[in-house]
């Protein structure tokens, strides 16, 4: 890989009276919430981040696995495709932000942002490197929260 690494950070957020799921983690890229970039891009709704238990280990959500946001044992999207950002309701099934993970020697990259009911929206050009190591740091310390 050729480009500096991406820093990836996750703030978990619990007891919401908003959120569907009680738990919400919000990730941040280069210290900018990924809300605020998909803001940047065009995708002007709120989302709701994933539930801590959907990306927490053991989940392979964001490690190269099926979207196991609404169900752990069936993926709700075809392909590689995982749900990072879902409507207010709390179901990518209903909207949703997705992109594929890419696993690669030494590095995970997310890629091929897609707005599940507004493809018209082009986000193809978000994309993010990260260190495997500090990576999988970020996702296995939300086991501990």
């Amino acid at each position: 890989m050729v480009t500096p690494a991406d820093r990836l950070e996750a703030e978990v957020r619990t007891g919401l009276d908003d959120d569907p799921w009680d738990t919400e983690v919000m990730f941040s890229i280069n210290g900018v919430r990924l809300h605020d970039i998909l803001a940047g891009e065009g995708v002007d709704s709120e989302w709701l981040g994933p539930p801590l238990r959907v990306v927490a280990p053991p989940s392979d959500h964001l490690r190269g696995g099926l979207d196991r946001w609404e169900d752990p044992a069936i993926s709700w999207f075809e392909g590689p495709r995982v749900a990072i950002a879902a409507c207010l309701c709390g179901q990518p099934g209903c909207d949703a932000i997705l992109m594929v993970v890419r696993l690669m020697p030494g590095w995970v990259r997310w890629t091929s942002f897609e707005w599940y009911r507004r493809p018209e929206i082009d986000l193809t050009n978000l994309e993010f490197n990260f260190d495997t190591d500090a990576y999988s740091a970020v996702l296995d310390g939300l086991i501990a929260r």
